[in-house]
């Protein structure tokens, strides 16, 4: 292959994926370096596709959007870094994760209290239409894409080929940050390496304005993030429901039922959303979806199954999550070392969404690679063969400092379901948390005492409720 030596040529860049990661990396080498790189957008769906709400951005992932030009008051929420969880039917919280305002008066900051991971909420479509309005004529985005397969020809230049095989054009580099469900991957992994189900679904519906639509009861319980736990409709379990608030000024809030299943099909078929991709709007699939969830939330007290009447959206999440690196480093594709190929974010280590940190390792990702790309650049003598070393280097990079969070992910996720062998009366939230019952002999009851502790601490000024 012909890997001759560039001094001052433009890279050309593919990115697969124009969501945050995606959009943020062609932002910065488009912002720091337009006569360098030539960069392309690929994304799957369509310009004013439904985004969904956002996440808990980390320090880390704010310093990457500022970097690309997005301050966070376009996306956050103030006032809604905290997290409430209930039993149903309960007025009192079981946990409140929260820096309470009157220490925050005192000086006092969340990481002294370990909150530093309960950032501010965000809305999705704020941070991408930020981003897309920001970008310069050296990048194009080009929607309603999808890529099929990545080769690399003779001069060592990487062609894109869409659904029907042809060519979506050639690139010196190109960038993977199409998700968990990206089928680039095998361009560097075979299917041994790919994703796999949890065992979890999470029916995810779109509330427009639930303190119109809930009990006022209810309403006032709602915070960034609140939690409402009730018997299973057999009595042997619990049940989940979460709300999380989009973030901004935006009254609508994210309702999720997270469902234990082994065959994800079965609810697929169940809801008929077979041939659904995305959200669904339609009448008859979201009257499904609310009879599903009066079946399921049978025993709730009354109220709660009535916060589903209000939904406007629907789908169905499977849960997925990509083996370790060193597993991974298993079953590479064969003679794509040298490839000047990259996945980042979720299309290379993709976590459950409650890991809470999924979207913040992308943004890093983007970050670190626009970085490297650029130092690339100024050496003066890049080949795709330079490329494919750093970027080897950076997959390690970007695989590992996952690792720590995705054994804790893991370490959850054991046989036995807590949330279906454990009933309402005997639940705790540290047990939610290890996925096994509580015991004052458990090593782990440092976790209890703190959430209790932050809990206490959060009672004198009422919890919090109301704030938003």
């Amino acid at each position: 292959k012909n890997m001759s030596k560039s001094s001052t040529k433009t890279i050309t860049v593919a990115i697969a994926g124009g969501g945050p990661s995606g959009l943020t990396l062609g932002r910065h080498l488009g912002r720091e370096a337009p006569e360098c790189f030539e960069v392309t957008i690929f994304e799957r769906g369509a310009k004013d596709r439904d985004q969904g709400a956002g996440w808990d951005v980390s320090a880390e992932a704010q310093a990457s959007l500022q970097r690309a030009g997005v301050n966070p008051q376009v996306y956050q929420c103030p006032g809604s870094d905290n997290m409430r969880f209930y039993k149903a039917g309960e007025s009192d919280p079981l946990t409140v994760l929260r820096l309470p305002p009157y220490l925050e008066r005192l000086g006092v900051k969340k990481a002294y209290l370990g909150l530093d991971e309960c950032n501010l909420e965000t809305e999705r479509s704020k941070i991408i239409n930020a981003l897309v309005e920001s970008l310069p004529p050296s990048t194009t985005v080009v929607n309603d894409t999808v890529i099929s397969e990545a080769t690399q020809d003779s001069e060592g230049k990487m062609e894109l080929l869409g659904r029907d095989g042809s060519s979506l054009g050639k690139f010196d580099v190109v960038v993977d940050a199409s998700g968990v469900s990206s089928r680039l991957r095998r361009t560097r992994f075979t299917e041994d390496a790919d994703s796999y189900y949890t065992g979890k679904c999470l029916l995810r519906s779109t509330l427009d304005n639930p303190r119109k639509t809930c009990s006022a009861e209810l309403s006032s319980k709602l915070s960034g993030t609140t939690g409402f736990y009730g018997p299973s409709s057999d009595g042997l379990g619990t049940e989940e429901v979460m709300l999380q608030r989009f973030g901004v000024h935006s009254p609508k809030y994210t309702l999720s039922l997270t469902i234990s299943i082994q065959d994800p099909q079965r609810l697929v078929d169940q809801l008929k959303f077979e041939g659904i991709h995305g959200s669904t709007n339609d009448p008859e699939a979201l009257q499904r979806v609310k009879d599903y969830v009066d079946k399921r939330l049978a025993a709730f007290p009354s109220g709660y199954r009535e916060m589903f009447d209000g939904i406007s959206s629907a789908h169905v999440t499977r849960v997925k999550m990509h083996p370790s690196y060193e597993e991974a480093m298993k079953s590479t594709t064969p003679g794509s070392d040298e490839l000047p190929f990259l996945s980042i974010g979720d299309a290379l280590h993709a976590l459950p969404p409650w890991s809470g940190m999924s979207g913040n390792y992308s943004l890093q990702d983007a970050n670190d690679l626009a970085t490297a790309l650029i130092e690339e650049h100024q050496k003066g003598d890049w080949s795709s063969e330079s490329i494919a070393i750093k970027f080897r280097e950076l997959e390690k990079d970007f695989s590992l400092r996952t690792e720590d969070r995705r054994k804790e992910v893991a370490w959850t996720m054991d046989d036995k379901d807590y949330m279906s062998s454990t009933p309402i009366k005997d639940f705790a939230m540290v047990g939610r948390i290890t996925n096994k019952p509580w015991s004052w002999k458990d090593p782990l009851q440092v976790i209890a005492g703190f959430m209790r502790f932050v809990t206490f601490l959060n009672r004198f000024d009422n919890y919090g409720v109301g704030v938003l």
